[in-house]
This record gives structure tokens, sequence and C-alpha cells, in this order.
């Protein structure tokens, strides 16, 4: 338990540097006027919503009356879990709200990109490999060569504001979709937890939400 803290919180650090990175000197939010510690204000606030938005699905997912009680429900230490997929869903959703409006869409671009590595740490710490690790581990190289290649997308302003969140999103969702097990270890046909009903419904909802935004929205900009 110690060794996963220490590299929980070195994940954590590392995707705040990178918050740090591409947020201090990016264009787009220098000219809405939206500075660093807004940027950081507002990811704290995200982070929480995304703690209390993971532990509820995933107590729903694996219902366990402790953790009703709401002592038990934050001591993650004692009674460890986390949905990841939701827990960006209700970090991201801080976005939405009146105050937050401005560049709402790159900010969220910028969020998921710099929790990557949170991501990917929850990702390597939950696969069994034990099980075709064969198939995982081109997995995992594949999510890294995507971060890379919208990392460069976001530093070239190639993809239109909320299209690189989106793409995370997807990716996300069908990792998680794969890791509860459908597809390795249980009937694909067969859905067994609210986790991976959500997986299906957002991978679908982000891929059209991308070609419409990429499309439409990008002929309307013209």
């Amino acid at each position: 338990m110690i060794i996963y803290l220490i590299f929980l919180f070195l994940a954590i650090f590392i995707s705040l540097f990178v918050l740090y990175v591409l947020s201090k000197n990016d264009f787009i939010l220098l000219r809405k006027g939206i500075t660093l510690l807004n940027v950081f204000n507002i990811t704290f606030i995200s982070l929480f919503f995304a703690f209390i938005s993971g532990r509820v699905f995933y107590i729903l997912d694996n219902f366990d009356p402790r953790m009703l009680d709401v002592l038990n429900f934050f001591h993650i230490l004692k009674y460890p879990g986390f949905s990841v997929l939701e827990g960006f869903i209700g970090g991201l959703l801080v976005l939405f709200f009146k105050r937050y409006s401005e560049a709402r869409l790159r900010v969220a671009d910028i969020l998921t990109l710099s929790f990557f590595s949170t991501y990917y740490f929850f990702v390597i710490s939950s696969f069994d490999f034990g099980k075709l690790w064969i198939v995982k581990m081109p997995l995992l190289i594949f999510l890294l060569v995507m971060y890379f290649l919208l990392l460069n997308s976001h530093k070239n302003y190639k993809l239109r504001d909320g299209s690189i969140a989106l793409v995370i999103i997807a990716l996300i969702s069908l990792v998680g979709f794969i890791d509860k097990g459908i597809i390795f270890n249980k009937n694909i046909l067969e859905l067994h937890s609210v986790s991976q009903v959500i997986s299906i419904i957002l991978f679908i909802v982000s891929f059209i939400l991308i070609i419409f935004n990429q499309r439409v929205i990008g002929r309307r900009r013209r």
C-alpha cells in the first residue's frame, strides 16, 4: 500500500507539473484573461468533484454497505476503490459552471492531457497482467502513443478546442470497457456493472461529438 501511494502521489505531481507547463503560456488562455492561478483553482475544485463522482460510481459497481458511512467514504486507505472514467467526467463537469465558461473547452483539453499520467497509473495498477498480457501490453503502448500525438496536436492547435478532451474520454471509456472484463474474461454480450454501460455510452457519444466539433462547429467558425 505504501509503494502504491508513493507512485500515486508521484503521478499526481507529474500531472500538476504538466498542467503548469501547458497553462503557463497558453495563447488562448492568455487572450481570455485566464491566469495560471485561475487554472489551478479550477483544477483543485475539479479534483474534489472527481473524487466524489469516482467514489460514488465505485460504490454502485461494488456495493459495500460500509462505504455508505461518510467517514468510510472518504477513508480511501481503509476502503480503497475509485471509478476513473466517472471521476474524469465529474471533474470536467465543473468547467460548465457559469463562472468557468470562458475557454472551458481549452481548459478541458489541458486538464485531461495533464492528468493522463495519473490515469495511466490507475490503468497499470488495475490490470491483471497474468491474463492475456500479450494483448494488454500493446494497449498500454497504444495509450502512450495516442497521448503524445494528442500532446503534439494541442501544442500546434491541430484540433479544435474540446476535441482532445473528447478523444481522451473515448480512450478511457474503451479501456474501462476492456478492464471490466467484458472482452477478456466475460461474455461480450453481457454487461456486469454500471461502469460498463457508462463506458459504452460515453465512447459512442464522444465519437459523435468529436465529429460534430471538428466538422459542424469548424464550418461555423470559418
